[in-house]
């Protein structure tokens, strides 16, 4: 038995093909993620919502140069991101806490601009 599930997450059909077996529950895990899917962003409550994937190579400790792969949800208006995590057992995948997503914080913000106060701005 295969089971299908299409579910639309913001503007975007996502369509997974699970193999069954039969093993109803097992297939239901593998296609947890997709059915637990976040309708909307946590953080603004936007549904303008899409999927990405981004790759991470380590830079330093014991795995440098070993490339990480990973799947999110990522909202359109804010840029916060919910992270899909992967079972250890690779039987499926599943929503990093509960699917909450996690608000964008640029790497390289800019500091605020230094803003001169003469004497005649300060109270006396």
């Amino acid at each position: 038995m295969n089971i299908k599930i299409t579910k639309k997450i913001g503007d975007t059909n996502i369509t997974a093909d699970i193999e069954a077996g039969s093993d109803l529950a097992k297939a239901l895990v593998g296609a947890d993620w997709l059915l637990n899917a976040p309708k909307m962003c946590s953080h603004c409550k936007s549904a303008n919502i899409v999927f990405s994937g981004r790759k991470v190579i380590a830079k330093q400790g014991e795995n440098v140069g070993k490339e990480y792969y990973y799947a999110q949800a990522r909202c359109k208006d804010c840029g916060a991101t919910a992270t899909i995590g992967k079972l250890s057992d690779g039987t499926g995948y599943f929503w990093r806490d509960g699917g909450k997503f996690e608000p964008y914080t640029p790497k390289n913000q800019a500091a605020p601009a230094n803003n001169d106060i003469g004497d005649s701005d300060i109270p006396f």
